[in-house]
Protein backbone atom coordinates (compact mmCIF):
# COMPACT_ATOMS: atom_id res chain seq x y z
CA UNK A 1 0.00 0.00 0.00
CA UNK A 2 1.27 3.48 -0.68
CA UNK A 3 1.32 5.89 2.05
CA UNK A 4 0.16 9.45 1.44
CA UNK A 5 1.89 12.47 2.45
CA UNK A 6 0.87 14.32 6.33
CA UNK A 7 -2.77 14.90 5.75
CA UNK A 8 -3.56 17.36 8.56
CA UNK A 9 -0.78 19.37 10.65
CA UNK A 10 -1.04 21.98 13.42
CA UNK A 11 1.71 23.93 14.55
CA UNK A 12 0.33 25.38 19.08
CA UNK A 13 2.11 27.95 20.77
CA UNK A 14 2.09 28.43 24.38
CA UNK A 15 2.18 31.64 25.84
CA UNK A 16 1.59 31.65 30.02
CA UNK A 17 0.28 34.11 31.50
CA UNK A 18 0.15 35.76 35.30
CA UNK A 19 -0.67 38.92 37.25
CA UNK A 20 -5.18 39.63 37.36
CA UNK A 21 -5.59 36.53 35.02
CA UNK A 22 -3.92 34.17 37.25
CA UNK A 23 -5.78 35.93 40.34
CA UNK A 24 -9.15 34.65 38.64
CA UNK A 25 -9.20 31.24 39.17
CA UNK A 26 -8.42 28.91 42.06
CA UNK A 27 -5.19 28.25 43.95
CA UNK A 28 -5.19 24.52 42.97
CA UNK A 29 -4.57 25.85 39.44
CA UNK A 30 -0.97 26.08 39.03
CA UNK A 31 -0.65 28.10 34.96
CA UNK A 32 -2.59 30.05 32.62
CA UNK A 33 -1.65 29.75 29.21
CA UNK A 34 -2.89 30.74 25.64
CA UNK A 35 -2.70 28.87 22.63
CA UNK A 36 -2.36 29.41 18.87
CA UNK A 37 -3.11 26.79 16.61
CA UNK A 38 -2.65 26.64 12.84
CA UNK A 39 -4.17 23.83 10.88
CA UNK A 40 -2.46 23.41 7.73
CA UNK A 41 -3.34 19.86 6.41
CA UNK A 42 -3.38 18.19 2.55
CA UNK A 43 -6.58 18.19 2.29
CA UNK A 44 -9.53 20.56 2.43
CA UNK A 45 -10.90 22.12 5.97
CA UNK A 46 -14.53 22.36 5.46
CA UNK A 47 -15.37 23.18 9.31
CA UNK A 48 -13.61 24.27 12.43
CA UNK A 49 -15.24 24.81 15.40
CA UNK A 50 -14.78 24.24 19.20
CA UNK A 51 -16.82 22.95 22.56
CA UNK A 52 -15.63 26.52 24.14
CA UNK A 53 -16.07 29.56 22.25
CA UNK A 54 -19.41 30.54 23.35
CA UNK A 55 -21.77 29.70 20.78
CA UNK A 56 -23.44 26.47 20.45
CA UNK A 57 -22.21 25.90 16.28
CA UNK A 58 -23.96 22.02 16.44
CA UNK A 59 -26.13 20.78 19.06
CA UNK A 60 -24.47 17.06 18.68
CA UNK A 61 -20.60 18.46 19.26
CA UNK A 62 -21.04 21.46 21.56
CA UNK A 63 -25.00 21.51 22.88
CA UNK A 64 -23.42 23.03 26.46
CA UNK A 65 -21.23 25.82 25.36
CA UNK A 66 -22.86 28.60 27.01
CA UNK A 67 -19.98 30.13 29.10
CA UNK A 68 -18.39 27.88 31.54
CA UNK A 69 -15.08 25.84 30.71
CA UNK A 70 -14.97 22.57 29.85
CA UNK A 71 -13.75 20.32 32.66
CA UNK A 72 -14.01 16.95 30.99
CA UNK A 73 -13.48 15.67 26.93
CA UNK A 74 -17.07 16.51 25.08
CA UNK A 75 -19.24 16.59 23.27
CA UNK A 76 -21.21 16.23 26.37
CA UNK A 77 -18.70 17.66 28.69
CA UNK A 78 -19.13 18.38 32.20
CA UNK A 79 -18.41 21.95 32.59
CA UNK A 80 -16.99 23.98 35.68
CA UNK A 81 -19.32 26.84 37.64
CA UNK A 82 -16.48 29.61 36.39
CA UNK A 83 -15.58 30.62 32.57
CA UNK A 84 -12.00 31.86 32.53
CA UNK A 85 -10.83 30.27 29.13
CA UNK A 86 -12.06 30.43 25.80
CA UNK A 87 -11.52 28.53 22.49
CA UNK A 88 -12.17 29.94 19.38
CA UNK A 89 -11.59 28.04 15.56
CA UNK A 90 -11.94 29.73 12.13
CA UNK A 91 -11.31 28.78 8.52
CA UNK A 92 -8.92 30.54 6.50
CA UNK A 93 -7.01 32.24 4.92
CA UNK A 94 -6.77 29.47 2.78
CA UNK A 95 -9.43 26.09 2.07
CA UNK A 96 -6.53 24.14 3.74
CA UNK A 97 -5.77 25.88 6.84
CA UNK A 98 -7.48 26.66 10.03
CA UNK A 99 -7.26 28.89 13.50
CA UNK A 100 -7.27 28.15 16.77
CA UNK A 101 -7.04 30.86 19.84
CA UNK A 102 -7.16 29.29 23.55
CA UNK A 103 -6.53 32.23 25.64
CA UNK A 104 -6.66 31.86 29.69
CA UNK A 105 -5.90 28.42 29.83
CA UNK A 106 -5.09 26.63 33.32
CA UNK A 107 -4.31 23.31 34.52
CA UNK A 108 -7.58 21.41 34.49
CA UNK A 109 -8.88 23.09 31.09
CA UNK A 110 -10.14 21.14 28.13
CA UNK A 111 -10.67 22.16 24.55
CA UNK A 112 -12.26 19.98 21.63
CA UNK A 113 -11.35 21.28 18.43
CA UNK A 114 -13.69 19.74 15.58
CA UNK A 115 -12.40 19.88 11.69
CA UNK A 116 -14.26 19.11 9.18
CA UNK A 117 -11.31 17.08 6.65
CA UNK A 118 -12.47 16.18 3.02
CA UNK A 119 -10.88 13.05 1.92
CA UNK A 120 -7.59 14.58 -0.28
CA UNK A 121 -7.71 11.16 -1.86
CA UNK A 122 -10.31 12.38 -4.57
CA UNK A 123 -11.36 9.55 -6.31
CA UNK A 124 -9.58 7.27 -4.10
CA UNK A 125 -10.53 5.60 -0.61
CA UNK A 126 -8.07 6.25 2.30
CA UNK A 127 -7.47 5.08 5.63
CA UNK A 128 -5.83 7.11 8.82
CA UNK A 129 -3.50 5.21 9.95
CA UNK A 130 -1.19 7.76 12.30
CA UNK A 131 -1.56 10.94 14.67
CA UNK A 132 1.24 12.61 16.30
CA UNK A 133 2.51 15.40 18.14
CA UNK A 134 6.11 16.68 17.63
CA UNK A 135 6.13 13.29 15.37
CA UNK A 136 7.31 11.79 18.93
CA UNK A 137 4.17 11.18 20.48
CA UNK A 138 1.54 9.03 19.38
CA UNK A 139 -2.21 9.65 19.64
CA UNK A 140 -4.57 7.02 20.54
CA UNK A 141 -8.62 7.16 20.00
CA UNK A 142 -10.34 8.69 22.98
CA UNK A 143 -10.35 8.53 25.64
CA UNK A 144 -7.04 7.06 25.90
CA UNK A 145 -4.74 10.45 26.46
CA UNK A 146 -1.11 10.80 25.27
CA UNK A 147 0.89 13.12 27.38
CA UNK A 148 3.94 14.97 25.77
CA UNK A 149 6.82 17.53 27.34
CA UNK A 150 6.89 20.27 25.10
CA UNK A 151 9.50 22.50 26.96
CA UNK A 152 12.27 19.68 27.74
CA UNK A 153 11.90 19.65 31.74
CA UNK A 154 10.51 15.90 31.87
CA UNK A 155 6.78 17.21 33.40
CA UNK A 156 4.14 16.75 30.66
CA UNK A 157 2.67 20.00 30.03
CA UNK A 158 -0.83 18.70 27.53
CA UNK A 159 -2.36 15.35 27.09
CA UNK A 160 -4.39 14.82 23.83
CA UNK A 161 -6.19 12.43 22.15
CA UNK A 162 -8.56 11.79 18.55
CA UNK A 163 -11.89 10.75 17.70
CA UNK A 164 -14.37 11.37 14.68
CA UNK A 165 -17.92 12.20 15.14
CA UNK A 166 -20.00 9.10 14.48
CA UNK A 167 -24.14 9.18 13.91
CA UNK A 168 -25.72 11.37 16.31
CA UNK A 169 -22.47 13.15 17.02
CA UNK A 170 -21.46 10.07 19.12
CA UNK A 171 -17.23 10.20 19.37
CA UNK A 172 -15.79 6.68 17.74
CA UNK A 173 -12.81 5.41 16.97
CA UNK A 174 -11.05 7.21 14.29
CA UNK A 175 -7.85 5.16 13.39
CA UNK A 176 -7.42 2.39 10.77
CA UNK A 177 -11.07 4.59 9.81
CA UNK A 178 -11.82 4.39 5.45
CA UNK A 179 -12.64 7.69 4.11
CA UNK A 180 -14.72 6.72 0.66
CA UNK A 181 -13.78 8.29 -2.42
CA UNK A 182 -14.54 12.32 -1.89
CA UNK A 183 -15.69 11.91 1.64
CA UNK A 184 -15.05 13.88 4.28
CA UNK A 185 -15.25 13.47 8.17
CA UNK A 186 -15.34 15.35 11.57
CA UNK A 187 -12.44 14.94 13.44
CA UNK A 188 -12.32 15.71 17.16
CA UNK A 189 -8.83 16.56 18.80
CA UNK A 190 -9.08 16.69 22.44
CA UNK A 191 -6.61 18.76 24.29
CA UNK A 192 -5.98 18.42 28.35
CA UNK A 193 -3.77 21.11 29.64
CA UNK A 194 -1.92 19.38 32.81
CA UNK A 195 -1.26 20.86 36.27
CA UNK A 196 2.22 20.18 35.48
CA UNK A 197 2.70 22.29 32.61
CA UNK A 198 5.29 25.81 33.26
CA UNK A 199 4.79 29.33 33.07
CA UNK A 200 6.71 31.90 31.87
CA UNK A 201 7.43 30.74 27.79
CA UNK A 202 6.14 30.20 24.79
CA UNK A 203 5.50 26.73 24.10
CA UNK A 204 5.04 25.28 20.55
CA UNK A 205 4.18 21.79 19.11
CA UNK A 206 2.94 20.23 15.59
CA UNK A 207 0.43 17.94 15.32
CA UNK A 208 0.26 15.62 12.36
CA UNK A 209 -2.10 12.62 10.52
CA UNK A 210 -0.95 10.25 8.38
CA UNK A 211 -3.23 8.28 5.89
CA UNK A 212 -2.67 5.24 3.65
CA UNK A 213 -4.43 4.47 0.42
CA UNK A 214 -6.68 1.45 -0.17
Amino acid sequence: MKKLTIIASALVALALLGGIAWALWSANSVTHLSIQMSAKPAAALTRACTNDNEVVDDPLWDPADAGPDPSSIGPVATRYVSDIANCVASLGPTESEASVAITTAYGGYYCDVYLGVQNPGGGTAWKLILAKINTVTTLADCPTMASTDLDGNTLPDIEACLSKLGPGGVPAPVLNTIWGPGEGRNLKLSVHVLDTATGGVVKSFDFTTVGEVQ
